[in-house]
This record gives structure tokens, sequence and C-alpha cells, in this order.
């Protein structure tokens, strides 16, 4: 046999042996192909995703914001905001709208960014002196 024909049949091995490995799925049936297994719907994840999210990041006690409670803190962690950061940045209008979905009328975030603000950054002296100037998480 010439050199030459065993170079191409080794070239030709190699080939087929790199088209199964990057295929990936060499014991699958013919007919079924990669787009229809793509298609086929997503099972349910065992936990929701707002769950796997608050295991992620360690969740701040969001209570201790002067206005919200446990009822409260709940809501908002249910809406993925977990930490006073997240709190600081979330404009009033939409924590007030989480309220309102939710009919709780006597709450009042207008001070909540800020406060979260100084937690955020540790700043307990200056969050202690707003909050004694507030009375429920409003301003006097």
């Amino acid at each position: 046999m010439p050199p030459w024909l065993l170079f191409v049949i080794l070239i030709v091995v190699i080939l087929i042996i790199l088209w199964i490995l990057i295929s990936g799925n060499p014991g699958s049936k013919p007919e079924e192909t990669m787009v229809e297994a793509k298609l086929e719907p997503a099972a349910e994840p065992e936990t929701p995703l707002v769950e796997t999210v608050v295991e992620a990041i360690a969740p701040d006690d969001l209570k201790k914001i002067e206005g919200i409670g446990p009822k409260i803190a709940g809501l908002l962690t249910q809406h993925g905001i977990l930490t006073f950061q997240q709190l600081s940045d979330t404009p009033t209008e939409q924590l007030q709208s989480i309220l309102d979905d939710a009919d709780i009328r006597i709450a009042n975030p207008g001070s909540w960014p800020e406060q979260a603000k100084l937690a955020s950054i540790g700043d307990w002296d200056s969050l202690s002196s707003l909050q004694d100037s507030l009375k429920g998480g409003k301003r006097e």
C-alpha cells in the first residue's frame, strides 16, 4: 500500500473522531437533532429564582430602616430588593408602586433610599440621627 494512501486513511479517521467528539452526542437517535432537543420545555426549577438569589446574596435586615416592618421587608425581598444598597438604588416611585400593588397604604417610602444609603456604607450614627427625626419613616 502506498504511503500517501495510509496518510489519507489516517486523516479520515482523525476527522471522524473529531466529528464524534465535537458533536458530543454519538449515541443519539438519527432522527433526533440538537435543535429538537433545545425546543423541549425546560423543567421547572425546584426553588424560585428569588430564593436562589437570596441564597447567593447575603441579605441585609431591611427592618432596620424606619418604616419597614416584617411584612414590607418580605414584600421587598419578593421583588428582589435584598440589601441596603439595592434599596438605596431603588427609586421612591418604584417602592411606592410595590406598596400600592400589595394594597399597603399606610407606609411612606420617601426616606427609605436615604436611610438605606447610610446603612449600606455603615454610617449608623447618621442613620440613627436621621431616624430620630422621622416618625414611621416619614419626615415630621
